[in-house]
């Protein structure tokens, strides 16, 4: 499975290109290009490369094959081995944190042939291209994995800046499901409502409104709202992080909720108690192990709140 993020909104290119400006103003005057014949090769001509204000990202078995379907492909012995490629085409350096979540918890992983962590962060030059050997065992009976790049993750936004807001929301993800399974819900809303934010993911200080939360305080009340965009009721699997590290929603790693057709459901939720500054994102994953084809372009996405730094 490949994805390319191509900046094409005009709102969209803005908030990137402030972030990205913020972030680092220094460029890098070297430019990694991929040949033709390289392995593990996610570029599209005319699309992505130097000057194109994308990333694109893809999953490859290690002869180069291309996981492209909701199949984690071969195993080696009792894990996997697969090569992450990412490549960034923007003209300033920026720093990416990755994980691995099995059945929506995370794992510890191998990169590039080191020891077993639960994320790894590595930095990208302007226009340059990643090639991460990845090592991991989830539990033998797992359902589905999730590997999520997440840009700047130890960055704290201590303004109200909606375009390095946006330019932060978004985290790279790519889903394989090995099995459908049912969840019971758990996450149960306060009510739902017609009134829309413009965000499949919403978290605010108040039950209603479209005010960002951009601050808050530990244990503070706060309020989700999950918009269902479609022509269908639809489940979700909820996770929280913290830069690189897996946060709790209302105190469980992992939540399941559902929302009916063209609704927006409201939830109650108690921020974690945190010692210092905290970045605090909620991540939203459509139909959680549904493999049927009637989830096509649902099942290999996710969606993010804006963060929120969360304060003592």
């Amino acid at each position: 499975m490949k994805k390319i993020l191509l900046i094409c909104v005009p709102f969209v290119i803005l908030a990137v290109a402030a972030s990205l400006y913020f972030f680092n103003k220094d460029q890098n005057k070297q430019t990694s290009a991929v040949t033709d014949d390289e392995k593990y090769n996610d570029e599209q001509e005319d699309v992505t490369g130097p000057g194109t204000d994308t990333v694109s990202y893809g999953l490859y078995e290690e002869d180069g094959q291309i996981l492209d379907s909701l199949d984690i492909g071969k195993k080696n012995g009792k894990g996997y081995k697969k090569v992450l490629s990412f490549s960034h085409y923007f003209n300033d350096k920026r720093k990416y944190g990755l994980v691995i979540l099995s059945d929506f918890k995370t794992i510890p992983f191998k990169t590039d042939n080191g020891g077993y962590k639960k994320s790894y962060t590595f930095k990208m030059d302007k226009d340059s291209v990643k090639k991460i050997k990845l090592e991991f065992e989830p539990p033998s009976n797992f359902s589905e994995l999730s590997f999520i790049i997440i840009p700047e993750p130890d960055y704290k936004q201590e303004s109200t800046n909606l375009d390095i807001a946006s330019g932060l929301q978004e985290n790279f993800t790519l889903r394989y499901i090995r099995k459908s399974r049912d969840e019971k819900e758990d996450l149960k809303p306060q009510k739902t409502t017609d009134e829309l934010t413009g965000e499949q993911v919403f978290l605010t200080s108040k039950q209603t409104g479209n005010k960002i939360l951009f601050k808050s305080k530990s244990n503070q009340k706060t309020y989700l709202q999950i918009f269902n965009s479609h022509d269908t009721n639809l489940d979700y699997a909820l996770v929280a992080l913290s830069g690189t590290e897996q946060s709790s929603v209302n105190g469980k790693p992992v939540s399941f909720t559902s929302v009916k057709e063209n609704d927006t459901n409201i939830y109650e939720i108690d921020m974690p108690k945190v010692e210092d500054k905290e970045n605090y994102q909620i991540v939203l994953f459509p139909t959680p192990y549904k493999t049927s084809t009637m989830y096509e372009g649902l099942n290999n996405t996710s969606e993010s709140t804006f963060r929120t730094v969360i304060t003592p």
